[in-house]
Formats: C-alpha cells, structure tokens, sequence
C-alpha cells in the first residue's frame, strides 16, 4: 500500500513536495473510506485537482520513472538519459540531480526507500525498515562518499548460515565470508538496487514485486484504448471468449467485469469476442456487445453489435478501465490514472470512486489515485477532505501540492463552487471578464 510519494527537481517540481495517503486524525467523517491495519490508517482513494498545465500529471509520470528504476532490465546508463528530467526554468536546478522517495506498507512492513539521480548515474540510494515502534533501520545506504548494506538482511547471508552449520565454518570464517560479500557488492561499479533485487534481498524483493504487480498505471488513456481496439489484442481478446473456451479463472475475472460494467447502467447486457485465425496462424479477436431487442409481437430479444464500432468513446474507456479496477481490487496494489474523468460521465466517475472507497466492493482496501478536472466530485464523491490535493503552478512555473484541509470550511457551502470560483487555488489565470463571478 501506498503510504506517501516525494518528488523534488521533477518536470515543474523544483521544490521538494509530497503526496500523503494516510488520513488527517481531526478529519472524523467518511471513517470507511480509510483502511486501518495494525502499522498504519491508509487512505483507499487519493484525488488531484488542477488546471491544465499545472503539473498533475508530472506526479503520476514520475511514479512511473520510479517504476523503471527499479525494474530496469537493460542498460542502466541509457535510461537515466531518458527518465532524467530536471526542472527547466531555472539554470541552477538542472545541474542538480532529481530526487524521488516512497514509503509503503508491504507484507505488514513500513519501508521507505528514496533515491537521488542525474542523467549519468545514480547519486544515492536509501532503504529503510521502520517499525511499530517508529524505530528506523537502515537496510541500505549508498552514495558517492558512503556504502553501508545490512547484509544479514540478506538470503545470501542465511545459506551461508545454514552452510556453517553442516560444514563447521568458525565464526571469524564465516564474518570473512561475509565482508568478502560486501567488498564484492562495493568494488562493483554498476551495484545499485537492482543488484540487491537479483541477491534476494528480503526487503527488496517485495518492494521489485509491488512495482512490478501492485502498482498499475496508466499515464495515458488514450494509448490504451487503442491498444484494446487492436484485433491482436490477445489479453482481452482470450479473457472475453465464451465460457467454453476459457478457464475458470478468466470466467471468474469475465464476470466481475461485466459486473462492473453493467452496474453503470450502459444498458449493455453481455460482453463477448470471437477469435479469428488465418492461414498463417495469425489469431484476431473481435468484440460484440448484446443490447435488448424489442419486437413487435411486444417480446423482447437480444442482439449482438460490434462493440468498436456501435459503443460510445466512454463505455469503451469505462470496459477498458474495468479490467484495470477488477485486478487491482482482487489481488490488492494501487490503480494510478491520468485524467479519470476523460470521456466519462460524472455519475460514472462517482461511481468508479465510491466502487475503490466502499468495503462492500473493495474488501481488501486497494487504492486509487487519480487526477481530474471534474469539480462536482468535491460536492458529490463523498471524500474526505485529506483525499483531495491541489495542484498548483505559480508566476516562475514552480508546481505545488497542497490538500484540501489546510483551509478552514463551512460544510454548508458548495466546495466545487468555491473551487470554481477561485478559494483553493489550482484554476486557470483567465482574462478578466472572463472568470466565474466578473461581470
């Protein structure tokens, strides 16, 4: 689970700010929107409001840049050419490297792990464990003046533990053993975190495996409904076969889906693709959607249409997102989305909100952060006020995050209006005349 993400010398982010996903203790309503767990009260649902160009979307890209750090399988050097990005409008800050932290709850562990990069090499890498107690342990510290590594920590370490006993290694052997380890890890020039990863580290592995499974984003929506609308799609072509040609575990999936779905109201009654192969062995699928046919003898039938080509942009969005939202919420991890709203309409959105922020449809409290431009979600979506963040680019294209509850509220007061009308920031700079309110 996401506790809180930090990014500094980012995109617009000069300064250092933070998202916090942990519920404020003076705000007492919508308690179900938070899961408590014995280390932390986390927050199901985290939602970013601003205008265009204000940098919302530079918190869910370096999200993403944290993710190929730290599942990178090539070179090394070439990525962090493409992921450095340091802030542009001031000379001073792109020298100076990009720093990125996050603190998770993992395995019932609270871990943070920061990291400090340039376009060359990374500058400083920090893993730390922290307990019920709030006691810090450093797992790993490395920069270009220090290395220090808890190699007990390590799976390596425990075979060689288990090798003494059967081969009667002395201690003072077995602490040789173990320094040569950590001489080796330092006198290698390319050792960072993935290395950690690759020695089996007991820390680490679980942190590579949330990134890789647990963390879901999608950074641009459009792309993926493109990537659905192919014929070669084969996740999605397989998961909508029919029944008899599935397994149970796709059924399963199938059915949630189409649950979800048809809990919008789109009047969709059933989802389903049929698969092509030509000559060559090249497989296609292509999508229908059953809708109710009324006939004149006043009976009603059931037709199959071409999903592609009868379905509006926002049912497509909304099928597309729903396989995203019923994997998350089955095996647990954070589903991040740019722009929620794109394409859908608000109830929908509400609807995707409350579905993350209910325990009914969300028992094991998989989270969603989201940006939006939909003012009515802070009137209707029943959030809480430490669920709503601000961002906001001021006069020298600094980007700021700021949460809703730093302001002093009458409940009884439209907070979209208030939104609209300036009270919080995050809006566009528009012409006078033509602001909410000017005459």
């Amino acid at each position: 689970m996401l506790i809180s993400f930090t990014l500094e010398n980012y995109r617009s982010f000069k300064e250092r700010h933070m998202v916090i996903c942990q519920p404020d203790e003076k705000i007492k309503m919508h308690k179900e929107n938070i899961l408590q767990t014995k280390n932390a009260d986390i927050l199901k649902v985290i939602s970013i409001f601003g205008h265009n160009a204000s940098g919302k979307s530079n918190i869910i890209k370096a999200l993403n840049v944290l993710k190929k750090l730290l599942s990178y399988d090539n070179d090394l050097k070439e990525l962090l050419k493409q992921v450095y990005e340091p802030f542009l409008y001031d000379d001073v800050m792109k020298n100076k490297p990009t720093y990125f932290e996050i603190e998770l709850l993992i395995n019932n562990k609270l871990v943070r792990y920061s990291i400090e990069f340039n376009n060359k090499e990374i500058l400083s890498e920090k893993l730390i464990e922290i307990n019920q107690n709030n006691e810090e342990s450093i797992i790993l510290q490395s920069s270009e003046i220090e290395f220090y590594y808890d190699v007990y920590n390590c799976k390596y370490v425990d075979e060689i533990g288990k090798s003494s006993k059967n081969n009667k290694l002395n201690i003072d052997m077995l602490d040789k053993i173990k320094q040569d380890f950590i001489s080796s890890l330092v006198s290698n020039s390319d050792f960072k975190f993935k290395t950690l990863l690759t020695l089996k580290d007991k820390i680490a592995l679980p942190i590579k495996e949330w990134f890789l499974n647990k963390l879901i984003i999608l950074h641009n929506s459009n792309e993926f409904i493109e990537l659905l609308m192919l014929p070669s799609h084969k996740q999605y072509g397989e998961l909508f076969l029919s029944d008899k040609q599935n397994s149970d575990t796709n059924k399963t999936i199938k059915n949630k889906i189409l649950d979800f779905v048809s809990g919008a109201d789109l009047a969709i009654k059933y989802i389903f693709s049929k698969k092509e192969e030509n000559v060559r062995g090249n497989k296609s699928y292509h999508f229908f959607s059953q809708h109710t046919v009324f006939k004149q003898d006043g009976t009603y039938d059931t037709m199959p249409m071409s999903f592609f080509e009868t379905e509006s942009t926002g049912t497509q969005r909304l099928f597309m997102l729903s396989k995203e939202i019923i994997n998350v919420i089955s095996n647990g991890g954070i589903l991040v989305i740019d722009e929620l709203d794109k394409n859908l309409h608000p109830l929908l959105l509400f609807y995707v909100v409350q579905y993350f922020n209910s325990s009914l449809t969300n028992p094991k409290g998989s989270q969603l952060l989201f940006t939006t431009h939909n003012s009515e979600l802070l009137d209707f979506g029943d959030l809480r006020a430490d669920q709503i963040l601000f961002v906001s680019k001021n006069r020298k294209e600094f980007s700021s995050i700021y949460p809703l509850f730093k302001y002093k509220i009458n409940h009884d007061v439209s907070l979209s209006n208030l939104y609209l009308f300036g009270s919080f920031g995050a809006i566009p700079k528009l012409p006078t005349g033509f602001n909410i309110g000017e005459k």
